[in-house]
């Protein structure tokens, strides 16, 4: 049997019958031993292991007003589980330009025409599954100079605090996006 405890924001503790608890902060992993009400001894491990496309990696609080939760975490997962089924480019992955610089897909024209990038924004995951950039938008590149790599790079979104729009309300997350190069 296994109890989980949500700590703190960044911090998952797991108490199984055993006497053991384990504790995840910040991506590290942390075993400690309960022996008569006492800390016996810590043994630490690497990182979890994360599927490395649209996987969840952390939920961050953006303000002081709304602390993420497991509703939370439930909707941001159902939202990248829609968006990472998109197999073109999607607005929020990453592009490196021919000279080397990172830029984030930020509005798909569809119809053949191409994909605007930003070197910054604000990306919302919507209820569909798909993103929305709000702030500057660079040149459109051509769908046919865009390929994959097998790269994968953390990118940041948000959503509503349990899916409830208002002002403050705003839910960070952290997930692995897909990275394609502009062909020269």
């Amino acid at each position: 049997m296994v109890e989980k405890y949500d700590l703190t924001t960044d911090q998952i503790a797991e108490i199984t019958d055993t006497q053991q608890v384990s504790i995840t902060r910040n991506g590290k992993k942390i075993r400690l031993t309960i022996l008569d009400g006492r800390w016996k001894h810590r043994v630490r491990f690497g990182p979890p292991v994360i599927k490395k496309s649209g996987t969840l990696i952390s939920l961050i609080q953006t303000n002081g007003l709304v602390v993420p939760d497991d509703l939370d975490r439930a909707i941001a997962q159902r939202r990248l589980k829609v968006w990472d089924r998109k197999s073109k480019p999607r607005v929020g992955d990453y592009v490196i330009m021919p000279d080397g610089s990172y830029e984030r897909f930020s509005y798909d024209w569809g119809k053949g025409i191409g994909i605007q990038t930003c070197n910054s924004g604000s990306f919302h995951l919507n209820s569909i599954g798909s993103a929305s950039m709000s702030g500057g938008l660079n040149p459109i590149v051509p769908y046919e100079k865009i390929e994959r790599t097998n790269k994968k790079k953390e990118g940041t979104f948000w959503i509503f605090h349990h899916g409830s729009s208002g002002a403050h309300k705003g839910v960070g997350i952290k997930a692995w996006c897909r990275v394609y190069r502009v062909k020269k």
